[in-house]
């Protein structure tokens, strides 16, 4: 009896232990399953991944020139503020205060740099529209200089100045100015809304009329396709907001003009075939 009872002892551990060694086998081997799919799960992927080929496709090689490269060599994303290396506008002198610090705090002190602002910019679009280009040019840089140092990049009002002055160096022929303008209204309308958007569309195309007039069709072509894809992407809405008729035309004859040009052939049977192509796809 007394072995029976050892014997039963001996058989009831026994199975215990193959029982418990068995439930530890298995919740092993589920934890190293699940941490095996967890590993082999695909990490996130950031925006920045893609956003560099997306800028590159929308605005192609002509235009990396004028935005300007980054530290790692490619476009697309927010530019770096380093891109701008010098402000545009006319120097402003910093007011001084008590121990000859350099400083702008008073709200009347802001409120009056705003209506300086203002007041330049008024006047430089009122001799911009006379073909005044010196004038307007001199008027636009004061505005310009007043927004650069107080408001930075912060400003929505200074690419539209900088475009003007890109405009304002066409009609005077000064081909190297207009780039640094358009250079420097790209990368502002960067930092304010990011690439690709509607407001583009102005340096975009006045980069084809610099081009243009360097008798550059290719690369005009280039500027003027990049800006139809822009306002191709518009609602009706924003049409109105962004851009003006008469600008809309210009770009669509342009596209039509310049890839005749490129192209070698008419006008029409370049449009032509280019409907043509549209309607197989």
């Amino acid at each position: 009896m007394k072995f029976n009872k050892t014997a039963l002892l001996f058989l009831v551990s026994t199975s215990l232990a193959a029982t418990t060694f068995s439930i530890c086998e298995s919740a092993f081997a589920q934890g190293i399953s699940e941490y095996g799919s967890l590993m082999a799960m695909p990490k996130p992927m950031g925006s920045a991944h893609t956003m560099g080929g997306s800028m590159n496709k929308l605005y192609g090689a002509p235009t990396k020139a004028l935005q300007g490269l980054g530290s790692s060599g490619q476009t697309g994303g927010r530019p770096s503020p380093s891109a701008r290396s010098t402000n545009l506008g006319t120097p402003v002198t910093l007011p001084k205060h008590a121990g000859g610090a350099s400083t702008t705090n008073s709200k009347t002190e802001v409120l009056k740099l705003s209506a300086q602002a203002k007041q330049y910019l008024q006047q430089a679009q009122t001799l911009f529209k006379a073909e005044k280009w010196d004038e307007a040019e001199t008027a636009y840089k004061k505005s310009l200089g007043i927004r650069e140092t107080y408001w930075k990049d912060r400003d929505p009002a200074i690419p539209d100045i900088l475009n003007a002055l890109a405009e304002i160096s066409i009609a005077k022929e000064n081909p190297e100015a207009c780039r640094k303008y358009l250079n420097a209204s790209l990368v502002v309308l960067g930092k304010l809304y990011g690439p690709g958007t509607a407001h583009h569309i102005k340096p975009l195309a006045l980069q084809g009329s610099l081009y243009e007039a360097q008798n550059d069709p290719g690369r005009a072509l280039d500027s003027y396709q990049q800006c139809k894809l822009l306002v191709d992407r518009l609602t009706a809405e924003e049409k109105n907001k962004f851009i003006t008729p008469e600008l809309a035309d210009k770009i669509n004859q342009k596209c039509v003009e310049l890839l005749a040009k490129v192209t070698g052939k008419p006008a029409e049977a370049s449009q032509t075939e280019k409907t043509s192509e549209n309607l197989s796809k």
